[in-house]
C-alpha cells in the first residue's frame, strides 16, 4: 500500500504505517495535492461530526474508565478518536477521489500555486453583490453573512434567504460550500430564552454557537 503526503512541516518526518507500505511525497504544484486536501477535509468533517455526538462526548470525559484501563485520560481520548478514524475512513472512496480528480482537470490551479490567492479574490469578487439580504464580509475563503433586524425571527429569516442566494451563487460559479464547517451566532442585547429557528445551507442545518473564531478572534454572543 502507498501512501502519499504533502510538504506539510507536520510530514516532514512521517514513520512508515506497516511493513508493506511506503511513503511517497508530493512534488510541489502535484496535481494530485488538490485531491489530498480533499481527501483530508473529507475526513476530518466526518469525524468531527462523529465525535460531536452526545454519546461520544459523555465517551470523552469518562475519567473512570480511563482509570480502569490504567491509562491517562488524554491516551483515553486518542483511543476514541482512532477508533472515529476507523468508522469513518470509508468517507474516502475511490469513486469521490475520481470525482475530484475530474473536477480539477476542469477547475482551479495546482495547490501551492502563487496565482492562486489572487485568482480565487477576482473569481469570488462578484459574491457579496448576489447576496441581496444580508451584508457580506469577505477574506480569502472565510467568508460572513451579517443582518440587522427588528427581532431575531426577523434576522433568521433574511440569513436564510441570503443562505439561498449563496447557494445559486455557488451553484452558477462551480463552488461548493461547506455547511458543516459554518456556524451561526445571534448579537443580541440581554439574553434570547426561546429556540432558535433552524439555519440552513444545501439542505444542512447550520449550527448555533455563543461563541466563535473568526480570522484568529475569539468573539462571543455578548462581544466580550
Amino acid at each position: 500500500m502507498i501512501f502519499i503526503y504533502d510538504g506539510e512541516p507536520a510530514n516532514r518526518n512521517s514513520a512508515i504505517p506497516g511493513p508493506s507500505s511506503e511513503l511517497r511525497k508530493l512534488p510541489p504544484y502535484s496535481p494530485f495535492l488538490n485531491i489530498v486536501e480533499q481527501d483530508v477535509s473529507a475526513l476530518k468533517a466526518a469525524i468531527k461530526a462523529d465525535t460531536s455526538r452526545p454519546e461520544i462526548q459523555v465517551q470523552m470525559n469518562d475519567r473512570a474508565e480511563a482509570r480502569r484501563q490504567g491509562i491517562a485520560l488524554g491516551n483515553y481520548r486518542k483511543q476514541l478518536l482512532l477508533q472515529a478514524l476507523q468508522r469513518n475512513i470509508g468517507t474516502i472512496t475511490v469513486a469521490k477521489c475520481g470525482q475530484w480528480f475530474r473536477f480539477m482537470q476542469v477547475y482551479g490551479i495546482p495547490q501551492g500555486s502563487v496565482l492562486g490567492p489572487t485568482l480565487f479574490s477576482l473569481y469570488t469578487s462578484d459574491l457579496p453583490e448576489a447576496i441581496t439580504t444580508a451584508i457580506t464580509y469577505m477574506y480569502a475563503d472565510d467568508t460572513t453573512l451579517y443582518c440587522i433586524g427588528d427581532s431575531i425571527d426577523v434576522v433568521i429569516s433574511e440569513l436564510n434567504k441570503a443562505l439561498e442566494e449563496l447557494l445559486h451563487w455557488c451553484k452558477t460559479n462551480s463552488l461548493a460550500p461547506h455547511p458543516k464547517k459554518c456556524e451561526a451566532m445571534i448579537l443580541h442585547r440581554g439574553r434570547f430564552t426561546g429556540p432558535l429557528k433552524e439555519l440552513t445551507l444545501a439542505q444542512h442545518t447550520i449550527k448555533w454557537v455563543t461563541h466563535s473564531r473568526l480570522l484568529g478572534v475569539l468573539i462571543d454572543d455578548q462581544l466580550n
